[in-house]
């Protein structure tokens, strides 16, 4: 979604006044989008690198390329990603050849009352196809996998603290990762890695520690504002 919670809807379109009359019919349907147009292969394959959109309109033919060159270029990175056609050129044989292709949806020029309801009913199709995980989480796989290899290998207590305060924090995100041991009935904060420092060294009763709760408890803990929260 965009910044204002509407769609962002990426338009390859090499007609500014067809362009135009996608933007005013879906501005009467009163769906919440902003469209980026597109009028090249070029802005189309920097707009995909630039970030995913929620969803691509498309014309069958375009200046310097077709919109099945596109299609495939939005289905290399995505199969989830809904890609609808927008045209007036494409019989039906053509038209079943998009959607063998991967194309979500079809409407013509002269039906554009219908392309709103078109978009949602291709978002909701996407919705329902398996999750595809993104390029983020697979590199974070790929780091967790480096960091199981690494720890195999650790030989003491001072190794492993290393290797887990760092690939927690790496892994989430996160400004500071500490790891924390149980010392009878404290928690000890034996090491961290942190952008300032937080609480080394520091023991607190288990009782009023929330990692002394994830203890006894033996459950994972995750907390929106420690504020609030009467475990912290």
């Amino acid at each position: 979604m965009g910044e204002t919670g509407s769609l962002h809807i990426l338009h390859v379109e090499d007609d500014p006044a067809h362009a135009e009359l996608v933007r005013r019919a879906l501005h009467k349907s009163g769906l919440l989008c902003d469209i980026q147009l597109v009028m090249s292969r070029d802005e189309y394959l920097d707009a995909l690198d630039a970030g995913r959109p929620d969803v691509i309109l498309s014309d069958t033919r375009g200046v310097d390329f077709e919109g099945l060159e596109a299609l495939r270029h939005a289905r290399r990175r995505s199969r989830r990603l809904p890609f609808l056609f927008v045209s007036s050129s494409a019989d039906d044989e053509h038209i079943a050849r998009l959607k063998a292709e991967g194309a979500t949806g079809f409407v013509r020029k002269t039906e554009l009352g219908l392309l709103a309801s078109a978009i949602l009913s291709a978002m909701e199709h996407s919705r329902d196809l398996p999750y595809e995980p993104g390029p983020g989480y697979l590199r974070g796989m790929e780091r967790l996998v480096t960091v199981v290899q690494e720890l195999s290998l650790a030989r003491d207590l001072p190794g492993v603290q290393a290797i887990v305060r760092r690939a927690a924090r790496e892994l989430t995100g996160a400004d500071g990762a500490t790891f924390v041991l149980r010392d009878g009935e404290r928690c000890f904060y034996a090491d961290e890695d942190a952008i300032a420092p937080l609480w080394k060294g520091s023991r607190f009763p288990m009782e009023i520690c929330v990692s002394g709760w994830a203890m006894n408890h033996r459950e994972s803990v995750v907390i929106p504002d420690i504020y609030n929260d009467e475990r912290v």
